[in-house]
């Protein structure tokens, strides 16, 4: 019953996740799918949040070629994950975001 009355502002949902750094992990996953070490990958992203809070910016804010400066495995298609919609979907695991997986969970409570 609650779920079903709960009213979601999605608005505000979409500019929590697009002007945070909730998808910082997203470039650390980046960087491991382009050979990184992922120690190494957590590392750059640590610079790369650092360096977008101390300039007020956004993760999508960052240009390339900043980007590029933290790490030469970065290129044009980092932004393609940065997006929150992709982002979800990534995530194919039970229990995860992705869309389909939410909706087998639904259907299981159901």
């Amino acid at each position: 019953q609650i779920i079903r009355e709960t009213k979601f502002d999605t608005r505000r949902m979409k500019e929590a996740v697009t002007t945070g750094y909730l998808l910082a992990t997203e470039i650390a996953d980046y960087l491991a799918r382009k050979g990184v070490p992922f120690r190494e990958a957590h590392r750059i992203t640590g610079q790369i949040v650092a360096h977008a809070e101390e300039n007020s910016l956004g993760l999508t804010e960052i240009t390339l070629d900043r980007y590029h400066s933290f790490s030469e495995k970065i290129s044009n298609d980092i932004f393609d994950y940065l997006d929150p919609r992709r982002s979800i979907e990534e995530k194919r695991s039970a229990g995860s975001t992705n869309p389909e997986m939410v909706a087998d969970a639904i259907k299981g409570l159901q």
